[in-house]
Order: C-alpha cells, then sequence, then structure tokens
C-alpha cells in the first residue's frame, strides 16, 4: 500500500532531501524500503488499528512530502512522531554538511567557507533566501570545536 507523511521541515532539508532522494514534478519524494530514509519510516511506524487526523498544515508553510510503501493497511508513521522525524531529517542534513566539509577540509585544507557554499550549491539551497550562511559555517565550527575538546581530554588524561 502505498502511503504519504507531510512533515514541516526548513526549507534547506527540503531541499536536501529531495536532492538525495529525487522528487517527482509534484515534489513528492518517493522512498524505497532500503534506503536511510525508508528504514527511518519503517522505524518509527506502528500499528493504528484506529482512525485519526494529522495536524492541519496552513498555507504558507514549507512542507516535505514523502511517499513510502507498506504491506498493512493500518502501520502507519503516528502524528506524535512527525515531530521526530523532522529533527532526524535536519540531524541528517547537518551529518552530510560536516562530513563532506571534513573530507575537503581535512584533504586541502585552508578556510572551509567555500566547501560549505559548495555542498549548498550542490542541493540547490540559496545562501541569501533559504539559509543564513554563516549559521552554515557554525555546523562546521561548532563540529570543530566539540572534536578538539574532545582530543584535549584524551591527551590530559
Amino acid at each position: 500500500m502505498v502511503k504519504r507523511v507531510r512533515l514541516k521541515v526548513p526549507v534547506y532539508v527540503r531541499k536536501f532531501i529531495e536532492g538525495e532522494y529525487g522528487c517527482d514534478d509534484r515534489g513528492v519524494v518517493k522512498v524505497d524500503k532500503k534506503s536511510e530514509l525508508g528504514w527511518l519510516i519503517h522505524a518509527i511506524s506502528r500499528s493504528i488499528p484506529y482512525n485519526y487526523t494529522y495536524p492541519e498544515v496552513k498555507k504558507g508553510e514549507n512542507l516535505l512530502t514523502i511517499q513510502y510503501t507498506t504491506y498493512e493497511k493500518v502501520y502507519d508513521v503516528p502524528p506524535d512522531k512527525l515531530d521526530s522525524l523532522a529533527r532526524q531529517l535536519d540531524e541528517m542534513f547537518r551529518s552530510a554538511l560536516i562530513n563532506e566539509v571534513r573530507g575537503k577540509h581535512e584533504l586541502i585544507g585552508g578556510d572551509y567557507g567555500p566547501y560549505v557554499t559548495c555542498f549548498l550549491e550542490r542541493y540547490g539551497i540559496d545562501i541569501d533566501n533559504d539559509v543564513n550562511w554563516q549559521s552554515m559555517r557554525k555546523i562546521y565550527r561548532d563540529y570543530l570545536e566539540s572534536i578538539s575538546k574532545k582530543r584535549q581530554k584524551i591527551f590530559a588524561g
């Protein structure tokens, strides 16, 4: 059975997921159960034998529509897990950004700002409208600080 889930996510997360998994002309991301996002949806889904309603979505809100398949009619993503799923998609974006920028930064060195810009451009994320560029740099900068603190603890011990 084909099912859909609609999530309120930031623009940059929507564009990232659409770039990673592809989307059709209606903006629907179709995920396979064997993909990372498919496994995540399957993990949080549960059997719900009664009717329920999803929260209303207002016009103008940034939505991500994910289409997935399941074999059971009553097996679905519960409404109380939608926020957790949206937060996890944001974490997937952050880890992808960190991994790519880290690889280039460790290999080439120098300022990591252009590597962040390259990552954002690949997914069509507009630096001026969709996201604050300094906050994207901060994601990697915070990662570098946490690694530095861990190394200090290791060598101080």
